[in-house]
């Protein structure tokens, strides 16, 4: 349906704001060059998507502002995930996943800092009581 509808040329501006999440990296790509905008609402959405290539494809644009740093934040937490994975894939001998978590955790580490430059979230510890 989708290549049927960019084959007529269906205009594309608003598509990264309501499929950034559920897109494939070449159609990302298509709709990036065919003029699709990549703004803050469409960062937010793509920010769903679990190729973190394609979000950030759409962060190239992007620019830094106060509503994104929670998401910076919540790429912070993403990447120690990824790289924790990423060792311990490695430990059990598995080096294709080791790799992929790997570039994971680089690609949110770039954007972590980028939209939150201050660096992860920092919790209070408050005594456990």
């Amino acid at each position: 349906m989708v290549r049927l509808l960019l084959d007529r040329q269906v205009p594309v501006r608003h598509t990264l704001r309501f499929g950034g999440s559920t897109i494939g990296l070449d159609l990302a790509r298509e709709l990036v060059e065919r003029g699709a905008e990549r703004n803050e609402l469409a960062l937010l959405s793509a920010a769903g998507n679990a190729d973190v290539v394609v979000v950030h494809l759409v962060a190239e644009s992007v620019p830094r502002s106060p509503e994104l740093v929670q998401l910076g934040q919540r790429w912070w937490q993403a990447a120690a995930q990824a790289a924790l994975a990423g060792r311990h894939d490695a430990a059990r001998g598995d080096t294709e996943a080791a790799d992929r978590n790997e570039r994971r955790a680089a690609i949110l580490t770039e954007l972590a800092t980028r939209y939150a430059p201050d660096g992860p979230p920092r919790f209070k510890y408050s005594g456990g009581r």
